[in-house]
């Protein structure tokens, strides 16, 4: 094929390397077949590889729009090739091997560079499958051109007339090829398209995946196909063999095309079980132990997805059924679903056995073929073992709030989980700080475990008694003090206090429930009082207390109203007085008032209408203090002139 190489510069900006398909060339042709691409139900021998090392290899399609995780990929140049991104649309590895005669025969043209992996096989089921994609550089410039790079699947065998390509066009007997699958475009007119080639057809673009526009960045090839399956009809426990070949069509070896084939893929109708059941709880010497937890044996099926699919199991085993529980009762794959599983739980029964076994063994509905092993799993059980926890504290009582350290004194566990008896969220830490808010009684549970998964586990009744705090309280009884009203009361109002004690200015002053007190001076005092239960719980109440000046009233026992301006006027004085509740009445020795008047700032100027004579008068004085306290006074004063 004589090519016109375009140079293309294209530049790809911030790229990431790890999102590539990834390929690991030249593996042996033995463990492609046997660890790669056969799964259940099929045994493979006398396999050979035809072809470059450098043309086989084993692919990772993760983090790639291949379409398939993994498997086996087979190239006309080489593998590692498919490597992505594509930045270029000619890549070519000219590994100057030979073509295939069958290949030939196929396209009606010369083939060169083929890679081809056969084997022989027996299948326990009637029909074979796997899953494949092709991809290829010719894209789209050889669309029915004579340079039509070709693979096959060829099987041939019993039930089977003669050889047959099973890489087909689903729902249809075309091969696939670039110009049976592509994008509905002829190719390049320098190479020749043409649709009267017997292979071309440009109606399956449904099938194909361009990897041009744009550029794809993990596959380097031009365009693939999405996901086929190939599939054969054969009879169970048959020898068979396949033909997996890819190569250059056209004469040509250059313009590599490959076919990626998907790991585990090539299986029957088949069941598996996984030899490493999943243990959940306390495992000891590859067992589970009783009460600990479960253990589920995982089932993997290789058929129609799509529908439901249920098969019975028997159980046998060492371990009696009263030492375990089993569920479900069948082996059932929901539509969608290619796993399930059975789980196991193993039952405390307090007897020392040892371990113990419990096998199920699957009731096929799959032929097994003669020598083969019907699918099966099995677990251990183990008696518990105990971790033996201890805790302690410094204390386990005191007045709310109550904080106490725990501290897990058990030896060789890795975690410890703590519930402090209230209600309240537990806590993992190897040591716990709490604080107890509310008064009473708590129990502590310490649950521990260890690398193996085991747990064990401890409660203290009674553990920790919180005492109430009391609530220390006092009310002053009465107005306010003053310099003449300085006693004061004070009434305890405490709750749950059963002694107490009196501080004047942090200064002790009393043990009495009540207090009184008579304050020398003016001025503020901070009084506390100190509650104390009978569990030695205390609470501190602060109250400030202030002396006044107060009320004063004086009042001369002697005046001389002779206009001489000093001591013409009797008028009382003071103060603290509230303004209008004074009031003053003054009389002879025989009961006549010569004198009244509710204005404070009003005297007595020794006359009664006129001059009265010199005498002892008495006088009524009523008034009301600041702190509506009354007052009621009397005295005598001397008129004399």
């Amino acid at each position: 094929m004589k090519k016109i190489f375009h140079i293309i510069f294209l530049t790809l900006c911030f790229f990431n390397l790890t999102s590539q398909i990834s390929v690991t060339p030249g593996l042996s042709p033995s463990y492609l077949v046997d660890s790669v691409l056969l799964g259940p139900g099929v045994v493979a021998f006398n396999i050979q590889y035809t072809g470059a090392a450098q043309a086989r290899g084993f692919f990772n399609g993760i983090n790639s729009n291949i379409g398939l995780k993994s498997g086996v990929i087979l190239s006309t140049g080489k593998a590692t090739d498919a490597i992505g991104p594509n930045n270029t649309t000619s890549v070519t590895s000219i590994n100057g091997t030979p073509g295939s005669t069958q290949l030939t025969q196929i396209i009606g043209q010369p083939t060169n560079d083929a890679a081809i992996l056969e084997f022989d096989f027996i299948p326990s089921a009637d029909t074979v499958k796997f899953r494949y994609v092709f991809a290829s550089e010719e894209y789209y410039e050889g669309v029915c051109t004579p340079y039509n790079d070709v693979f096959a699947f060829l099987i041939n065998g019993p039930g089977i007339t003669g050889t047959t390509n099973i890489a087909l066009i689903p729902g249809t007997n075309k091969a696939v090829s670039i110009s049976s699958v592509n994008g509905g475009v002829l190719g390049d007119p320098i190479y020749g398209p043409s649709t009267t080639y017997t292979y071309c057809n440009l109606t399956y673009t449904n099938y194909y995946v361009d990897n041009t526009t744009p550029p794809g960045p993990t596959v380097q090839y031009d365009g693939f196909t999405k996901v086929f399956t190939a599939k054969a009809k054969v009879i169970p426990c048959m020898t068979y063999h396949i033909k997996l070949a890819i190569a250059d069509g056209g004469n040509d070896n250059t313009w590599d095309s490959a076919v990626f084939l998907e790991a585990g893929s090539f299986n029957t109708h088949y069941l598996t079980v996984d030899n490493h059941p999943l243990y959940k709880g306390c495992v000891i010497n590859s067992a589970i132990t009783e009460g600990s937890g479960n253990a589920i044996i995982s089932l993997k099926r290789y058929d129609s997805i799509p529908y439901p699919r249920t098969l019975n199991y028997t159980i046998s085993g060492t371990a009696s059924p009263a030492d375990y529980s089993i569920t479900p009762n069948t082996i059932h794959f929901n539509p969608g679903s290619d796993s399930t599983g059975i789980i196991i739980t193993p039952l405390t029964d307090n007897i020392t056995e040892g371990i113990e076994t419990v096998s199920i063994t699957v009731i096929p509905d799959f032929v097994v073929c003669t020598g083969w092993t019907i699918p099966g799993g099995q677990i251990k059980i183990n008696d518990p073992i105990k971790l033996n926890p201890t805790f302690s504290s410094i204390t386990q009582s005191g007045c709310e709030p109550f904080c106490v350290q725990l501290n897990n004194t058990t030896t060789i566990t890795t975690t410890a989980n703590w519930n402090f008896g209230n209600g309240s969220a537990t806590v993992n830490s190897p040591s716990a700080s709490y604080c107890y808010t509310t008064a009473g009684v708590y129990n502590v549970k310490l649950v521990v475990s260890n690398n193996a998964g085991c747990k064990d586990s401890i409660t203290k009744l009674n553990y920790i008694k919180v005492y109430h705090k009391p609530i220390a309280d006092f009310v002053q009884k009465g107005l306010a003090l003053t310099v003449n009203d300085n006693k004061g009361v004070f009434l305890n109002a405490s709750v749950n206090g059963n002694t107490f004690k009196w501080f004047l200015e942090n200064n002790y002053i009393s043990s009495a429930k009540d207090l009184t007190h008579e304050f020398i001076d003016t001025g503020c005092y901070v009084l506390k009082l100190v509650a104390i239960s009978t569990q030695l719980c205390k609470d501190t109440a602060e109250k400030e207390v202030c002396v006044l000046t107060g009320f004063n009233f004086w009042a001369p026992n002697t005046f001389s109203p002779n206009d001489d301006g000093i001591n013409d006027v009797f008028k009382p004085i003071g103060s603290d007085w509230k303004q209008g509740s004074y009031y003053i009445e003054i009389t002879n020795r025989w009961g006549n008032i010569v004198f009244s008047t509710g204005d404070e700032n009003q005297g007595w100027d020794g006359k009664s209408g006129s001059e009265i004579t010199d005498d002892v008068y008495i006088w009524r004085v009523t008034v009301t203090d600041n702190y509506n306290r009354k007052h009621d006074l009397t005295g005598h004063v001397l008129l004399m002139r």
